[in-house]
């Protein structure tokens, strides 16, 4: 009875909660549950102070030399000599493709070309591999400046098991390097894939003995972000970022291999022995001192007259600081960088700004027809589009294109014009 009661009150069929979504002209609207399928994340922008929107490729650069030019004015001590362990997550949680092909070999790919830009930045410093898995540590390689043994090591032995365990990680890095000189800086570099560690003990007591012994801590998280990395990370006054996807882990890592600001009281300042062995080639082979192994070329040690086959290292017999000049000047690098240079345009490009509109007009105006780049030699016709994209050099006044502008602050290091 009651439904044929809902049937004559309803004659057309549409319930009753339809009905009432009718709009001015009786046709009627649909519900938020009828609708289709809608990305409605896509279009939340960020509305955090200062944050933009990248549309296109030279709103990328432009966002790319800015953050070049804010490092460049902030004054830090630099870390020219670095003593790093790379703690490396190596459970089974690694295995998980939300990072594509999978976490693991995500991680793999990015930490070889890490352990390469490490070494290009720091030519000064040591790194060491630990890996965690099946609730232990296990240190794949000890503290060593060369980047091929390394990368080997980390094709070699790189499978992920069992449980995670931080503690350990950060216990088995901290013994080692307490053996560190006192002029080195000491640091630990984690990328944590767990969501729980599995430690036999109070981690929070080696947390503290990592903070009382200077060793700053950073952690790269590839899950959501964890109390004990964040504790971690502040307690040590080191960085934790959680990763997005690909590209921003690759970033982050990236970020890492450069010199980062000095700690307070890290480090005492001391003069360094700093030994230019000479290199030399056998007709029969050698015992080098550092490795054990016969080999045909191999470097001096000016004071002891033992031989190492790579440079640089510490001389194992009597301990001195082996490098090369090439070495020495790449680390001056970060000392004396290449000072910022100025965009001709460096107003908001505001459309609904009247002056900028105006400023530009007559920026373009005042210019030459064609712009040419120091760097690359190519003629630029004279638009706004070119105008936001060049910068000057405030030393010797030559033009240079956004490419050749980010090529030279973070690769080359010298202004072309100036030398």
């Amino acid at each position: 009875e009651e439904g044929r009661a809902n049937t004559a009150a309803n004659p057309e069929g549409i319930p009753r909660k339809s009905r009432r979504k009718m709009d001015a002209d009786g046709e009627g609207e649909e519900l938020a549950w009828q609708q289709g399928f809608h990305r409605t994340w896509e279009g939340v922008k960020d509305q955090r102070p200062g944050a933009q929107i990248l549309e296109n490729a030279i709103d990328q650069k432009l966002s790319k030399k800015t953050d070049i030019d804010d490092a460049l004015d902030t004054a830090h001590r630099k870390t020219m000599i670095r003593f790093t362990y790379l703690i490396v997550d190596l459970s089974s949680s690694m295995n998980k493709t939300d990072l594509k092909p999978s976490r693991l070999a995500c991680t793999q790919m990015y930490l070889e070309e890490f352990i390469k830009s490490f070494f290009d930045q720091n030519p000064l410093s040591f790194i060491g591999i630990i890996v965690l898995r099946d609730g232990k540590a296990f240190r794949l390689s000890e503290l060593s400046s060369s980047p091929q043994n390394q990368i080997k090591l980390l094709t070699e032995k790189f499978e992920a098991s069992g449980e995670c365990s931080l503690q350990n990680g950060l216990e088995t890095a901290y013994r080692n390097l307490q053996s560190v000189p006192s002029y080195a800086h000491k640091e630990i570099l984690v990328v944590f894939s767990s969501l729980c560690t599995c430690d036999p003990g109070n981690i929070n007591g080696t947390i503290s003995k990592l903070a009382l012994s200077k060793i700053r801590c950073n952690i790269i998280g590839l899950s959501s972000e964890i109390f004990i990395c964040r504790n971690l990370a502040t307690s040590t006054q080191g960085e934790y970022h959680v990763v997005k996807h690909e590209t921003h882990f690759r970033t982050l890592l990236k970020a890492h291999a450069h010199p980062s600001p000095l700690l307070s009281g890290s480090i005492k300042n001391v003069l360094i022995s700093m030994g230019f062995p000479s290199r030399e080639i056998f007709t029969e082979p050698r015992l080098c001192a550092c490795h054990c192994e016969y080999r045909f070329e191999m470097y001096r040690c000016p004071v002891c007259d033992s031989y190492v086959c790579e440079l640089p290292t510490i001389c194992p017999v009597c301990e001195l600081n082996l490098i090369s000049s090439p070495h020495l000047g790449r680390t001056y690098r970060h000392l004396m960088p290449v000072q910022k240079f100025n965009l001709l345009y460096n107003g908001e490009d505001n459309p609904e700004d009247e002056q900028e509109r105006v400023r530009l007009k007559k920026l373009i105006s005042e210019s030459p027809k064609r712009l040419k780049c120091n760097g690359c030699q190519r003629l630029f016709e004279t638009n706004e589009e070119t105008v936001r994209s060049f910068s000057r050099c405030p030393h010797c006044s030559l033009f240079y294109c956004l490419d050749c502008d980010l090529f030279i602050h973070e690769s080359l290091y010298t202004c072309p014009g100036c030398d």
